[in-house]
């Protein structure tokens, strides 16, 4: 099948000679397996490694939200969960956090190093590392974990407000003008 994918120009052609099959097929090989063949095996070796991934980060991304405000379980808990989830959404809302996490950690860490060096504490290194070992690093790791949570709940009411209730969230923001409107009356 490659070859005949590979030399299928030459199946129009009145006559064509053995050795110029035989050449191009040659010249096309190698690129034919460089670029589809051996990025389509190792694709098929990988896939085992990454659907696990792919079903934690990706598929399951709300299943606590949904587990524990909408009580669903099994069947409904999968239909809702797809519903909800937009793959490239997802995806990109892990890209942002983990590059923020990692902005976040090296600046926190950089200003805490600073203030204890202007403080002039001895052997501060051993708390400011960038390790699990360090006290400091952990306390940040804690804060950011209750951020990722709460951007994590947004991002779901987000998803529901833009899949159910549009109609609502106007409501709510009418709702909330009208609150602030009487408080600027009285």
């Amino acid at each position: 099948v490659p070859l005949f994918h590979m030399n299928a120009r030459w199946l129009f052609e009145e006559r064509v000679a053995d050795r110029t099959i035989w050449k191009d097929t040659t010249r096309t090989f190698f690129p034919f397996l460089i670029r589809i063949v051996i990025p389509y095996l190792v694709q098929l070796a990988l896939a085992p490694l990454l659907l696990p991934l792919w079903n934690v980060l990706i598929r399951s991304f709300y299943r606590p939200e949904v587990l524990f405000l909408e009580g669903l379980r099994g069947r409904d808990l999968r239909r809702r969960i797809s519903s909800l989830t937009s793959a490239f959404q997802v995806f990109t809302f892990w890209i942002f956090h983990a590059i923020l996490f990692w902005v976040a950690m090296y600046l926190s860490l950089t200003f805490c190093e600073a203030v204890l060096e202007l403080l002039r504490v001895q052997n501060f290194q051993q708390f400011t590392g960038f390790n699990l070992a360090s006290p400091l690093f952990l306390l940040l790791l804690m804060l950011y974990s209750i951020f990722f949570a709460v951007s994590r709940f947004l991002f779901y009411v987000d998803a529901r407000t833009y899949l159910e209730a549009w109609d609502l969230e106007l409501q709510l923001i009418r709702g909330l003008d009208e609150m602030t409107s009487q408080k600027r009356i009285s």
